[in-house]
């Protein structure tokens, strides 16, 4: 969670110098990318959790 805001905290700087020095642009990019990914990769993984979760207890029912 607090990786999330930090990369939105990040982003909206960004947003507000849009032409940084050292290449800090590109580090920002990457962030948001992973960022990205990570949601992507954890609803994708309580997806499964959920279907495996009703699987069971159906299972168990019966």
């Amino acid at each position: 969670m607090f990786i999330v805001i930090r990369v939105v905290f990040d982003a909206t700087k960004v947003m507000q110098n849009p032409t940084p020095f050292n290449g800090e642009t590109q580090e920002y990019v990457v962030k948001i990318k992973e960022a990205i990914f990570f949601s992507k990769f954890c609803s994708t993984l309580a997806f499964i959790f959920a279907i495996y979760f009703i699987y069971v207890i159906n299972y168990v029912n019966i």
